[in-house]
């Protein structure tokens, strides 16, 4: 079964809802996916489960790291990022996605 980016995240909020998190943190989420979908706009995807893997993962946090910041935040426009990429921008760490059962392929290297 194929999840629409938008169940994607009505899932995962209502996920964070019934296991009690906080509204900072509920609020977080809803601006991840919020970048979320920036970042697929901008690329012209469609996200959905089909596409989610480890690679798509990797592009979207290059895209957080490199991509200015709609409005300054604190006096700049630059995104801070406690991990910064390799300079090759090879991001190896592992992937994981949703506890609550959405499953990402890892991308396969030729």
């Amino acid at each position: 079964m194929t999840l629409s980016l938008d169940e994607i995240e009505r899932r995962y909020l209502r996920y964070l809802l019934t296991t009690g998190k906080t509204k900072s943190t509920i609020a977080n989420y809803r601006r991840f996916f919020v970048n979320l979908r920036d970042f697929a706009d901008q690329c012209e995807l469609a996200i959905n489960t089909d596409q989610l893997d480890t690679e798509l993962v990797r592009e979207f946090h290059h895209w957080l790291v490199t991509s200015p910041l709609k409005q300054p935040y604190r006096g700049s426009l630059q995104r801070s990022s406690r991990r910064n990429l390799p300079a090759d921008g090879a991001d190896q760490t592992p992937v994981r996605l949703a506890p609550w059962g959405l499953k990402v392929r890892h991308a396969r290297h030729h």
